[in-house]
C-alpha cells in the first residue's frame, strides 16, 4: 500500500464520527453552549467554573484558562500522554476501523550519494560507534 496509509486511516476514522461527544464524555459539568459547542470543566487544571469548550461535530476544543486547544486527537494525546500513532490506533479500534498493514509499509530507500556525504561529516568516535565498536575500547590507560 502507499506511504499515505496512515493519512487514509485517519480520514477513515474521522469519516465514521458524527459526534465527538464520546471522547469528552468524562468531563464534569457539561452543558450546551451555542451551535454544536458544549462547555465543561477543563480536565487539565483544577477547574470549578467551566472554562473548557468542545465542538461535537468537529472535535475541536479549547480551554479558555490557557491549557491549550486543538483537535479530538490532541485532546486524547494530552489527556492520556499517548503518541499520535497510538491515539489514532486506539480510536480506530474503538470505531472498528481495520488497522493499516504495517508490514506493507516501506520507507523509501536513502540514496547512496546522500549517505556518502553524511559519512564525510562524522567524527572518528561516531564512525567507530556505527561500526559497533566502542571508542572506550581504544583508550590507553597509563
Amino acid at each position: 500500500m502507499e506511504n499515505n496509509q496512515w493519512g487514509n486511516y485517519k480520514e477513515e476514522i474521522l469519516g465514521k464520527v458524527d459526534d465527538f461527544s464520546f471522547i469528552f464524555a468524562n468531563l464534569k459539568k457539561q452543558k450546551e453552549g451555542s451551535d454544536d459547542w458544549m462547555v465543561a470543566c477543563c480536565p487539565f487544571h483544577n477547574d470549578t467554573t467551566p472554562s473548557f469548550a468542545y465542538n461535537r461535530k468537529t472535535g475541536k476544543w479549547a480551554c479558555f484558562s490557557g491549557c491549550g486547544k486543538g483537535s479530538a486527537f490532541d485532546f486524547i494525546m494530552q489527556s492520556s500522554g499517548r503518541s499520535f500513532k497510538d491515539t489514532l490506533i486506539e480510536l480506530g479500534d474503538r470505531l472498528k476501523v481495520p488497522r493499516p498493514d504495517i508490514e506493507d509499509m516501506q520507507k523509501p530507500p536513502i540514496k547512496e550519494e546522500l549517505v556518502k556525504v553524511w559519512v564525510r561529516y562524522l567524527n572518528e568516535e561516531a564512525r567507530l560507534y556505527l561500526r559497533g565498536l566502542s571508542p572506550k575500547m581504544f583508550l590507553v590507560r597509563k
